[in-house]
C-alpha cells in the first residue's frame, strides 16, 4: 500500500504554548535554528487563545536562500496549501515563522494507492518564506541525535546508491535507492506519518525529500520510502518565485 506522509493532528502543545503565558523568570525567545530535518506545524490560521488547532506534522526538507536573498525552505506539497502558516512544531511560543508560498502536487491523487498502482508520478514539493529576524538556518541536518553537515542541495538518486534521510517521526535511518525515474525514486528506508518532506541525503547532499511510504498491509516491517528528487523541483521553481536560484545553507 502506498500512503503519503504528512501527519494530521490537533495540536495540543502549539495551542496550549499559545494560550498560556510565558512566567515572567523567562524570556520569550525571538529566534530559533531551523535546518533539515526539523520538525513543522502547518496550520490554516494562527491559533486563538484557548483553542486547538488542526495541523499538519510534516518535515523540512533543506533551507538556504534564493536568488533575490529570501530565506525559504522547502517540503512535500502535500503537507500544505499556499498561504497556510508555518511554526515550528512545540515551540510556538515564537509565533509563526515563515509562510507556504508555492506548492507543486496533484491534490486530485488518492492519499493511499496500492501493489497494482505503486507509482504515480508525481512532482510533489512547498516553498516555505521563512521570516529571517525569526529563523537562524542551519547547516546540519538533524534527526534525533544524528547529524550530518550540509554540503548541497542537488542531483537525483541513483538505483543502488546508500541513502539515509532524517524525518520528525522515525529519525534517522539508511537504506539503498531501489528505483529512479522521472522525478522520483525510492528506498529502502524505514519512513512513517510526518516524515513528509524529510531529506533524503548522500554524504552530506540532499538529493530528495520524502512524500510516500510503502506498507505491504501483512508485515510489521517498517514501510520503504518514495519520494520526489530534489533536482526536479528547483528546475520546477519558476523565475522571479521565491526559491528561485535556491542554495542551500552550508555554514
Amino acid at each position: 500500500m502506498a500512503r503519503r506522509l504528512a501527519a494530521a493532528a490537533s495540536v495540543l502543545s502549539l495551542v496550549g504554548a499559545l494560550a498560556l503565558p510565558v512566567p515572567s523568570s523567562f524570556a520569550e525567545p525571538s529566534q530559533i535554528m531551523l535546518g533539515p530535518g526539523s520538525a513543522l506545524a502547518l496550520v490554516a490560521t494562527p491559533p486563538a487563545p484557548g483553542r486547538q488547532v488542526n495541523a499538519e506534522l510534516c518535515t523540512l526538507t533543506a533551507i538556504g536562500h534564493d536568488n533575490t536573498g529570501r530565506l525559504v525552505g522547502i517540503t512535500a506539497g502535500h503537507c500544505s496549501v499556499t498561504g497556510k502558516i508555518v511554526y515550528p512544531e512545540n515551540v510556538s511560543e515564537l509565533g509563526p515563522v515563515g509562510r507556504i508560498v508555492k506548492v507543486e502536487h496533484d491534490m486530485s491523487l488518492p492519499m493511499t494507492g496500492d501493489t497494482a498502482h505503486p507509482w504515480v508520478e508525481d512532482l510533489d514539493f512547498a516553498v516555505i518564506e521563512f521570516d529571517p529576524d525569526k529563523v537562524v538556518p542551519s547547516a546540519k541536518i538533524r534527526a534525533k541525535g544524528h547529524e550530518a553537515d550540509v554540503t548541497d542541495a542537488s542531483g537525483r538518486p541513483q538505483v543502488g546508491d546508500k541513502v539515509c534521510k532524517a524525518g520528525r517521526t522515525t529519525g534517522l535511518s539508511c537504506g539503498t535507492v531501489t528505483s529512479a525515474q522521472g522525478a522520483e525514486h525510492a528506498a529502502s528506508l524505514c519512513a512513517d506519518e510526518g516524515d513528509s518532506g524529510a531529506p533524503v541525503f548522500k554524504d552530506g547532499r540532499i538529493v530528495g525529500l520524502v512524500t510516500v511510504v510503502m506498507k505491504d498491509p501483512q508485515s510489521n516491517d517498517c514501510a520503504t520510502e518514495r519520494g520526489t528528487n530534489i533536482d526536479a523541483v528547483l528546475a520546477a521553481i519558476g523565475s522571479g518565485e521565491p526559491g528561485a536560484g535556491f542554495q542551500a545553507f552550508t555554514g
